[in-house]
């Protein structure tokens, strides 16, 4: 089985159901030889920020000398993005290997229990000295809760989100999140509502773990809106440091794996230094996330935000950035499990004209019902309705400044075709005899 056969078969398998138990996948993981318990974790959940707390200490770690593993979701344009090791990708040959591992011992699970048990023995097998495990949906039954107590576990949020598998108010979705938390573990949450707090301390307790509810540290000191980076200053001892993400969110993103980070330094990684934090910091590599490529014709904005408290975030950053005052045009997809009205009321400000789309899921909301609600908010705001992404996506290239946002699935099929258009020019150059600047 090569790498394109297990990932065809592995995107069949893309279903979810609520779910009450995890028992399946202990018996799956149990005739794996239980790798979950052959690792020392970290374990990251939140309804948004989770994914770049993981990708912030795997780098540091990593730039400290040891071993990092990163489970992550979800991906952008490849499947292999979700498993990574020290940096970097797992191969195609190691993918294809460990679906056909997991697959023959059952075919009945699904995707995301599928690729946990692969990056589970994948970390196994790799004797990687951490692994960052970011949590799918929720925490108390995600699969990734197979893991034995970890090293840390962190809450980066609670948000409305997800509602019809982990509730419709914050505490119980804080009561699903903090299901991460086992006996014996440091949670440290960025929780502000006081209710979810109560819930996720009760729940530790119950659980015989400590919860620590930390505070922001960081606070945006500048933008490099060339180099997708920004400059943080600390307001605990007023240092400054380079952070390779952007986004008003990445600050307390970026203060929530600082404190996780202290947290390990007092176990067994002794060697998380400054040094390490810097450069760590400022090589984080996470696509998708207010990021900005530049390419002759266009500058594009991709940014996976994909709830309210996602979607406003991103309105902070946007209203503070140069595309503001541009000629920009906004392609918009939402899921129907959103509440995309509130999405659209965080964007219309900004829109002059907009080009709604449909996402490659049967989830998507229907464009034009999108254009009809954005009439509603501003009728002057000039709208285009496009099923396929693919002609939304050329349509909006007519513009100078292309944002897409409103899901990860959309920044992801826009990341694909710009790098598809990337590698074109490349071979066009090459053909042509010009210098790419390849080694």
């Amino acid at each position: 089985m090569n790498f394109e056969e297990a990932r065809d078969i592995l995107l069949t398998k893309q279903i979810y159901v609520k779910k009450d138990s995890l028992d399946r996948v202990y018996k799956v993981l149990e005739s794996l030889g239980n790798p979950q318990d052959s690792f020392k974790a970290a374990h990251i959940t939140g309804t948004n920020g989770k994914g770049s707390v993981c990708a912030a200490m795997e780098s540091v770690l990593n730039r400290a000398g040891y071993k990092t593993g990163l489970f992550s979701s979800p991906h952008l344009v490849c499947v292999r993005e979700r498993i990574r090791f020290c940096g970097s990708m797992i191969e195609k040959d190691e993918f294809a290997a460990l679906f056909k591992r997991v697959f023959e011992v059952s075919d009945k699970i699904s995707f995301f229990e599928i690729i946990t048990c692969m990056a589970f023995l994948y970390f196994k097998e790799k004797g990687v000295d951490i692994a960052f495990i970011e949590v799918g949906i929720g925490g108390k039954y995600d699969t990734t809760n197979v893991l034995p107590p970890c090293e840390l576990c962190v809450i980066s949020s609670v948000g409305i989100d997800h509602v019809k598998y982990l509730g419709a108010d914050l505490e119980s979705i804080a009561r699903q999140k903090a299901g991460i938390i086992k006996k014996g573990t440091v949670c440290l949450a960025f929780v502000e509502d006081e209710n979810a707090r109560r819930v996720i301390k009760e729940e530790a307790e119950d659980a015989g773990g400590k919860v620590v509810f930390i505070e922001r540290e960081f606070k945006v000191e500048d933008y490099n809106w060339v180099s997708n980076s920004m400059i943080l200053r600390s307001m605990k001892d007023n240092k400054k440091i380079e952070y390779g993400l952007i986004g008003e969110n990445q600050a307390i993103n970026a203060s929530i794996a600082k404190a996780g980070l202290e947290v390990l330094a007092l176990k067994s990684f002794k060697n998380i230094d400054d040094a390490a934090i810097s450069a760590g910091f400022k090589d984080i590599n996470l696509e998708g996330r207010f990021q900005i490529i530049k390419n002759e014709k266009n500058t594009f904005v991709l940014d996976g935000a994909h709830n309210n408290e996602a979607i406003e975030t991103f309105a902070e950053t946007f209203k503070k950035s140069p595309f503001l005052l541009q000629d920009t045009v906004f392609v918009i997809g939402i899921l129907d499990d959103k509440n995309h009205l509130k999405m659209l009321k965080a964007l219309y400000p900004f829109l002059k004209k907009a080009i709604f789309t449909k996402i490659a899921s049967d989830r998507s909301i229907a464009p034009c019902v999108l254009a009809d609600e954005m009439a509603k908010l501003n009728p002057e705001i000039e709208t285009e309705v496009h099923d396929d992404f693919d002609a939304a996506f050329l349509s909006a290239t007519k513009t100078k400044v292309v944002v897409v946002t409103g899901s990860f699935y959309l920044a992801g099929a826009a990341l694909a075709l710009i790098k598809t258009q990337e590698n074109r020019n490349i071979t066009d150059k090459k053909r042509c005899g010009e210098k790419t600047g390849e080694k």
